[in-house]
């Protein structure tokens, strides 16, 4: 009978460690001491990569447990178990010209649990062209940003101690010509134009 009990607990244990594994796959990744985030969104299709940072050595890309959803050019994805991370909803606002809203990163922090850990999914927009999803309601703006090609650090987010840095690579503008380009390009053009205009009175004077 003892036995039998032994070996009933000892598959009670396993099956609770495998649905813990299971549960924390399902619902997103846990960063135990801290994680960085980064979103990149240079291809038609944004990816996000999260790594742990490790007390000792490099960090360690944990995306492949994280199982983020993309539609189109959204991505959402959930990182559990925050410790004082702030609930609410914010939202920041990549900007393309200074003035035009490209992307759009949103930031949903769960109440806290018992234990004093959130739950917060993350959701990253990029380039919509027909209609951009506005914000929800009691969302709150904590700040813009003007794309510019290179990961730049999103501050603001509400996500605690154990988000040490959260990324965001987006959509460099389009290059302007240097004044010297234009001069290049500017010169052939311009001859043309004169040996045009040259031409044409040459052909009127023989007329």
């Amino acid at each position: 009978m003892a036995s039998s009990i032994k070996v009933g607990m000892a598959a009670f244990v396993v099956l609770a460690v495998v649905a813990g594994f299971a549960g924390t796959s399902a619902a997103g990744v846990t960063c135990f001491v801290s994680c960085s985030i980064q979103i990149d969104d240079l291809t038609d299709t944004p990816t996000v990569q999260v790594f742990r940072n490790n007390q000792s050595g490099p960090p360690t890309n944990i995306t492949s447990i994280l199982q983020p959803v993309i539609v189109g050019e959204t991505i959402t994805f959930t990182i559990s178990d925050l410790q004082n991370a702030t609930p609410g909803t914010r939202y920041v606002d990549l900007l393309e010209d200074r003035a035009v809203v490209s992307d759009r990163v949103l930031v949903s922090v769960a109440p806290p649990t018992s234990s004093g850990f959130s739950a917060v999914t993350i959701t990253f927009t990029s380039d919509s062209e027909a209609t951009f999803p506005p914000p929800p309601p009691l969302a709150t703006q904590v700040g813009t940003l003007l794309e510019n090609g290179d990961f730049q650090e999103i501050p603001n987010l509400g996500l605690g101690p154990m988000i040490s840095s959260f990324q965001v690579r987006s959509d460099a503008p389009e290059s302007v010509p240097e004044p010297s380009t234009l001069l290049l390009l500017g010169g052939p053009l311009a001859g043309l134009l004169g040996m045009t205009w040259r031409r044409r009175r040459q052909r009127e004077s023989r007329a």
